[in-house]
């Protein structure tokens, strides 16, 4: 569940996880749900970005990402870590497709395309330390959400 601060959908229960790396076009609207902004949308404007960000690693002066979301999204430096997703509406039924996690905010080079980086969630899956993790994990929908509110 993602908790919003949209009126009309309070909190959103995630329909599904892009982790079959469903294209994301530039343009697409764009959602994080963060610490401090709470809901924040905005559009992608490049789809495979590479990007160097300050390394957390000790002795390391900078990292480069590849294959990036960068997307003009409000957001803060206390939001890094936020989900991000997307909200359709099919019949009637609102889907909420989660696509990564909000990796850095670039606030600072106000020149750039893009304010924000975002890691897609199949990249995380698909990088091979990680992959042992996700592939030993199994998902279970209880429908617990749906038999609380009953």
């Amino acid at each position: 569940m993602i908790r919003s601060s949209v009126d009309e959908y309070p909190s959103l229960m995630i329909s599904r996880f892009n982790i079959n790396g469903v294209p994301i076009p530039v343009g697409h609207h764009l959602c994080i749900s963060g610490y401090e902004s709470h809901t924040s949308c905005g559009e992608a404007t490049i789809v495979d970005a590479h990007v160097s960000l300050q390394s957390l690693r000790p002795g390391i002066i900078g990292d480069t990402y590849r294959r990036m979301i960068r997307a003009n999204i409000p957001s803060s430096n206390r939001d890094v870590g936020g989900t991000v997703f997307i909200n359709e509406i099919h019949n009637g039924t609102l889907y909420t497709l989660v696509l990564g996690i909000l990796t850095s905010d670039l606030r600072k080079n106000r020149n750039s395309s893009g304010n924000v980086v975002i890691q897609q969630l199949w990249q995380i899956i698909n990088f091979a330390p990680a992959q042992d993790i996700f592939e030993s994990l199994l998902y279970i929908d209880l429908n617990i959400y749906g038999q609380l509110q009953q």
